[in-house]
């Protein structure tokens, strides 16, 4: 039996822009076990840019799902690692202001630069 698919870079295999390939084969036992190596046809730059177009356009969807699922991670959060955050987060500030504190005490005691 000879199988032959039909397939293009567009949702619409007909479509006048798209690109259309065909690839023809013999259908025999090892295809059936899945003991198949598929090689395609088309050149290695062609290919390059077709995939770099289609990750362009999947690009913003996935954007989108990882802002949703951080949203949702942030939603479903116990409130105990809410408190943790909080306090690392306060944690952190504390830190920052004692060392901002301790740049400015050491200026404050730096002598002056003698004026000539």
């Amino acid at each position: 039996m000879t199988v032959t698919v039909r397939y293009s870079d567009t949702p619409n295999f007909w479509e006048r822009s798209a690109n259309r390939y065909v690839d023809t084969f013999v259908l025999d036992v090892a295809l059936l076990r899945g003991e198949v190596v598929a090689v395609h046809s088309d050149d290695h730059l062609g290919l390059h840019k077709r995939t770099t177009k289609a990750l362009e356009q999947i690009a913003p969807a996935v954007q989108s799902t990882a802002k949703a699922i951080g949203k949702i991670e942030d939603y479903a959060k116990p409130e105990e690692v809410r408190v943790r955050e909080r306090a690392e987060l306060e944690r952190r500030r504390a830190v920052v202001e004692s060392r901002r504190q301790s740049r400015q005490r050491r200026s404050d005691l730096a002598p002056e630069p003698a004026n000539e």
